[in-house]
């Protein structure tokens, strides 16, 4: 029990600081909020996965979202110019969602600095322990799957 409680501190810990690291390494204003980002890194992988622009609906589906919390989140991202919204073609009550030439350069950036973000916190581990620390990461990752 005292390890499970140990883990669950350091885990706590870690993402307040990686928090920090993550709101350091952006202006302010600049900064997404965790569903901002996912919203925008779904638009980005279903649009390069089926070659369209996903619907609010087809977002709030997959995220597990109420379509409400959803047209928020977009209505905050138009606000910021990294998505528009669209209507459908199809169906002019559907509205779909694309990314700006703004919001592609913020999600590259954002991945440039992930990428720096993660370098930073394995320089410390080396070689070995970078890979079992992945290693651990999968594992809890495919029990996860497996649960549902």
């Amino acid at each position: 029990m005292k390890n499970l409680k140990s883990l669950e501190e350091n885990l706590d810990e870690l993402q307040k600081r990686m928090q920090k690291i993550k709101k350091e390494n952006m202006a302010e204003e600049n900064f997404l909020h965790s569903g901002e980002m996912s919203l925008i890194k779904f638009i980005a992988h279903y649009h390069h996965r089926f070659d369209k622009a996903p619907t609010l609906v087809k977002i709030s589906q997959v995220i597990g979202i109420s379509g409400a919390t959803a047209t928020t989140l977009a209505d905050r991202l138009i606000k910021k110019g990294l998505i528009e919204k669209k209507s459908s073609p199809d169906d002019k009550r559907a509205k779909l969602l694309s990314l700006t030439p703004k919001g592609e350069e913020y999600l590259m950036s954002n991945r440039t600095r992930h990428k720096e973000m993660l370098l930073k916190l394995t320089s410390s581990l080396g070689k070995e322990d970078t890979k079992e620390l992945n290693r651990i990461i999968e594992k809890i990752n495919d029990h996860l799957e497996n649960e549902k």
